[in-house]
């Protein structure tokens, strides 16, 4: 059974790993699909952490809102990354190198899906995030 840390709008992750309930991720009968672990994390303009959310989510979900964005009204950076091995959202994203979807079955899962405008053009930061997968798998292997 598949178990998160869990807080929701906590002041910083310190807090939230420290006093988070600890409850496996509910399965019911109608196929959930809670199986990953989400995290929310948002900061302000000079990176420090305003809001923790930490919980069990559909792969859906991640797949939907892993990355990055930032909100140009507000100077806030909201990042979300997931993963799916036990109490594996520890950690928050402060970039979009770390806001990925890293599965354990998949050596081609991480990715992210933030992006940035360079030259008149949209690049991908799912390369480097990519190659960081690539090294971690191969150093897995020693």
């Amino acid at each position: 059974m598949m178990a998160c840390y869990y807080c929701i709008n906590v002041s910083s992750n310190e807090i939230c790993n420290r006093f988070a309930i600890e409850t496996p991720c509910p399965v019911d009968d109608y196929s959930t699909d809670l199986t990953m672990c989400y995290t929310f994390h948002v900061m302000d303009e000079r990176g420090k952490t305003l809001i923790v959310t930490k919980q069990c989510a559909t792969t859906e979900t991640c797949s939907s809102q892993v990355g990055c964005r930032q909100d140009n009204s507000t100077n806030q950076t909201a990042c979300v990354s997931c993963c799916d091995l036990n109490y594996c959202n520890e950690k928050v994203a402060f970039n979009a190198s770390d806001a990925v979807f890293l599965r354990s079955n998949d050596r081609t899962a991480a990715f992210s899906s933030a992006s940035k405008f360079i030259g008149g053009r949209w690049i991908l930061q799912s390369l480097t995030v990519a190659l960081l997968f690539v090294i971690a798998f191969l150093s897995s292997l020693n």
